[in-house]
Parts: structure tokens; C-alpha cells; sequence
């Protein structure tokens, strides 16, 4: 088996950005995903839409995911010491600062220490989960019949509108 690719992250209601993002990390070889847990997620932003089983149990359904490890803490030494990634694999947004490896609880010596390297993956287009969740509050709050409303949705009919 060559050497795999850590990917860290909450993996949250998974979009094509994420899919994406998984699929060319699995070109550098074996994806392990260091998926944050629900007590790490309330520590580190909002908390995740879906438990951490629920999206374990998706990206384990992934045929580009290999295994799937949970990230409990703010440190990855030991998620380092354990998988023995070749790769750490992050977003290009990341790529400007060094906010990854701060957040990740190690530093370029503790990567190149275990002769692991620091790769971040472009991606064609952003998306973030937190934008889909603002985008299905906002058309929740739209009142019926608004733009953007299916035709047959305001009509009482029998031709698709109404209950039925």
C-alpha cells in the first residue's frame, strides 16, 4: 500500500467542494480522514449539522476515503504518530498563512521531523457548508409564492400544486 494522505476536517452536509477536494488528495495516495468530533467541533466553530457518526458513516461510504480516524483535539502529533501520513493535505486558502499548522497544533519542524509534507489542493470553485446553511435559512424565510418558487407551488389544483 504506498503512503497515505491525512485530511483533516469536519466534513459537514458533504458538497461537491468537499468531493472534489477528497478526490485529488486521493491521488497522492490513501486517504485518512482526521474527522473532527462533535466535542472538538463546538470548541473549534459551529457546531456540525450532522453528528460525527452520521458524516463518518458517509465518508466511509466514499470510494476515495480509506479509513476514517477521529480528530479529538487540537494537536495532530498524535494522529501523525498513529497514521504515518506521507501527505498533509489542506485547502489553498490555507496556503497564505500558517493559521493551518497553528490550528493543527504542530509546526514545519514537526512535519519535517517525521518527513511528511505540507500539500494544499486548489479548487475549481467555493463552496463552504456554512454558505449552503445560509442559502436553505434564507430560502426558508422567503414567503410563498416569491421568486424562486416552483409555478404549481401557489396553485390549488390538481396539475402538481396543493396537497395530494
Amino acid at each position: 500500500m504506498s503512503e497515505p494522505a491525512l485530511v483533516l476536517g469536519t466534513f459537514d452536509l458533504i458538497h461537491d467542494e468537499h468531493l472534489y477536494f477528497l478526490s485529488e488528495a486521493a491521488r497522492l495516495g490513501p486517504v485518512v480522514v482526521a474527522l473532527g468530533t462533535d466535542k472538538y467541533q463546538r470548541g473549534y466553530k459551529r457546531p456540525p449539522v450532522l453528528s460525527y457518526e452520521e458524516r463518518k458513516r458517509v465518508l466511509e461510504r466514499l470510494p476515495m476515503v480509506a479509513q476514517v480516524v477521529a480528530r479529538e483535539e487540537v494537536s495532530i502529533e498524535p494522529l501523525l504518530d498513529a497514521v504515518r501520513p506521507k501527505w498533509v493535505v489542506a485547502g489553498v486558502d490555507w496556503a497564505e498563512s500558517s493559521e493551518f499548522l497553528r490550528l493543527s497544533g504542530i509546526t514545519v519542524n514537526d512535519l519535517a521531523r517525521r518527513h511528511i509534507n505540507l500539500v494544499y489542493i486548489c479548487s475549481p470553485r467555493r463552496i463552504s457548508t456554512s454558505a449552503i446553511i445560509e442559502r436553505v435559512l434564507g430560502s426558508a424565510e422567503r414567503p410563498s409564492g416569491s421568486a424562486g418558487a416552483h409555478p404549481s407551488a401557489s396553485r390549488g389544483d390538481a396539475s402538481g400544486g396543493g396537497e395530494g
